[in-house]
């Protein structure tokens, strides 16, 4: 929680005092006369509590009146997950105690943050986001007209689903699939009926020929686009008997 003030003329010192409703003054810091912020960082596992703070300039044993009205309600600073989905890419974050609502903000490498929209859910999946770009999403627990803090580094990119084609070829089962702008690498899975997927490869190329399919068996293939540590999603239903 971020408590700031203006300067007074004269005042050698400020002390911050913080208490709850019904509670009493209780000092948390003394901070010098160049300092006209604090942050009191011992409200963070406390979201959902209304604080009141003041503050007092100090001259020596001469202190200033205070105001005694001037609260807040803390709410923590939600945890964000991003994930590539087939429709966009999904937004993730924990519930905030306190928060009636949270909005949901995302920006590109060097741009402004854009508002998104409002949600009561803890998901958001933004279905405008274009394949090879990265963004930056954050989320702001809201309760009335006050907002959490929020992280400012938590990016991905965007990897559309790629679109699998399965056919029999001489030497196995060829997977074919569409370039997926972003990537620089796709992995490429396969199963059977009732089985995990299995990674059998990972290739530069969009075409791959599984030369262990055993005839008369059907196989499930998948394939997931690659940028780094970011993978797309991927379609579970594609299948054939080789």
């Amino acid at each position: 929680m971020k408590v700031t003030w203006g300067a007074v003329d004269g005042a050698q010192s400020y002390r911050v005092y913080r208490k709850v409703s019904g509670g009493s003054w209780k000092q948390i810091a003394t901070v010098s006369v160049s300092t006209l912020t604090y942050t009191d960082t011992a409200v963070v596992d406390n979201s959902g509590t209304t604080y009141y703070y003041t503050v007092r300039a100090v001259s020596g044993s001469i202190l200033s009146s205070y105001v005694s009205d001037v609260s807040i309600l803390y709410l923590s600073q939600p945890t964000v997950t991003l994930s590539n989905v087939s429709t966009g890419v999904k937004v993730t974050w924990g519930t905030v105690t306190g928060a009636n609502r949270y909005r949901v903000y995302r920006k590109i490498s060097g741009g402004s943050w854009s508002a998104l929209c409002y949600t009561t859910s803890t998901s958001y999946t933004d279905a405008t986001a274009e394949s090879g770009t990265t963004y930056y999403y954050t989320v702001r627990a809201v309760s009335g007209s006050v907002y959490s803090g929020y992280l400012t580094n938590v990016s991905v990119v965007r990897l559309a689903q790629p679109t699998v084609t399965l056919s029999n070829a001489s030497t196995g089962v060829k997977v074919t699939w569409g370039a997926v702008d972003g990537a620089q690498s796709y992995r490429v899975y396969r199963k059977v009926s009732g089985g995990s997927w299995k990674q059998i490869a990972t290739v530069t190329t969009t075409s791959y020929t599984d030369t262990t399919a055993v005839s008369g068996t059907t196989y499930y293939y998948t394939v997931r686009a690659v940028s780094g540590s970011i993978l797309s999603s991927y379609v579970s239903n594609k299948s054939i008997t080789r």
